[in-house]
């Protein structure tokens, strides 16, 4: 199955909180209940909206988690994720979302999952960028906002 036909399968989600700075969302796939948050980055510029997207995993109702967990339903979570991140884009001004990876499994899948975006009507032009062993993908509604976003974080990054 091609990787595009399998991130057209998303399960059901709910929104479990929504604002104007952040939005969390949850859905189960085998008694997993995983987590989606959408929050306004502090690289946000008055012009320009961005947002860091994060997920995580509650196996057996435990904390939730970033780890990877293997358990074998990683094309159904991004699938899902993919929607929601859809729906969100749909209702939002978004500007440029943000994704980060340290496991080189997951870079591998986020860079696939970035190259999917144009599919979901988010005009993607995408960097990756590396600091502190962190992979940083950038998804941008134009090369502009890309690089107005790329400077704003090497400000921040700075200032640490």
């Amino acid at each position: 199955m091609l990787l595009n036909e399998v991130f057209d399968n998303p399960t059901k989600w709910d929104v479990k909180d929504s604002g104007p700075k952040r939005a969390s969302f949850e859905f189960i796939i085998d008694d997993n209940v995983y987590v989606v948050e959408i929050a306004r980055s502090i690289a946000s510029l008055p012009e320009i909206q961005v947002y860091d997207v994060n997920f995580a995993i509650k196996i057996n109702g435990r904390d939730a988690t970033f780890d990877l967990t293997n358990t074998g339903n990683q094309y159904t979570v991004f699938s899902t994720v993919m929607d929601i991140i859809k729906d969100f884009t749909s209702k939002n001004d978004v500007g440029a979302l943000f994704f980060n990876a340290k496991e080189q499994s997951r870079i591998s899948l986020y860079t696939k999952m970035v190259s999917l975006f144009k599919r979901i009507g988010f005009p993607a032009n995408t960097i990756k960028k590396n600091w502190k062993n962190l992979h940083y993908f950038i998804v941008a509604t134009d090369d502009n906002t890309l690089e107005l976003i790329v400077d704003r974080l090497s400000m921040l990054r700075s200032l640490e």
